[in-house]
């Protein structure tokens, strides 16, 4: 980071905050402006370049945000969320699901009870007709039965439209649910 002692830090963490309201706003436009002020900063700093894919991905920049959530691998590969945002990435950018899975074993494999991955994991076997989907949703309810219920109730995609990316309630609804997912990381729910 630039010289100046914590001031950078401090800034950055505002500039953060105020992606987050922009983004709660439904401002991904000006979202996207202030995260691009915040790599000019600090070009490496994980908490907006994650954020970077979910715009991204909003805005169906799928070939970039799944780029860049490759570059996030690269920086923090022994962070287990960083495979979430590759694997919702891929998925939009390849439909390719079983892929899109192999993004959430890496990070499982780092975290093996992070409720993130665990709920994507079930949504994506279920979307592959896989029944132990089942036993995932499960998972995700000992570790937080009202989140996983909430997850049901607002998020949960029962059919998924071909191809996945294209435009419309289901695409909108994983935009949603990675929404819901990372948003949980301003409230102190990723663990």
């Amino acid at each position: 980071m630039p010289g100046g002692g914590g001031k950078p830090a401090k800034e950055i963490t505002s500039l953060v905050q105020s992606v987050y309201s922009l983004i709660e706003y439904g401002d991904f436009k000006k979202s996207l402006l202030v995260l691009d002020e915040i790599l000019q900063i600090a070009p490496n700093d994980e908490r907006a370049l994650l954020l970077k894919v979910q715009i991204l991905l909003f805005f169906r920049k799928l070939r970039d945000a799944d780029k860049t959530a490759s570059m996030v691998i690269g920086l923090y590969p022994k962070d287990h969320h960083v495979y979430l945002a590759k694997a919702i990435s891929t998925f939009l950018y390849t439909n390719n699901i079983r892929e899109a899975i192999s993004y959430l074993d890496k990070g499982l494999e780092l975290k093996s009870d992070c409720f993130e991955l665990i709920i994507t994991k079930a949504q994506m076997l279920y979307w592959l007709n896989d029944a132990s989907y089942n036993a995932w949703i499960q998972q995700a309810s000992q570790i937080d039965s009202s989140r996983t219920a909430m997850f049901l109730k607002k998020y949960w995609i029962d059919e998924l439209m071909v191809p996945p990316s294209h435009i419309g309630a289901q695409f909108h609804g994983l935009v949603q649910s990675l929404m819901f997912l990372a948003s949980q990381q301003s409230f102190g729910g990723w663990k």
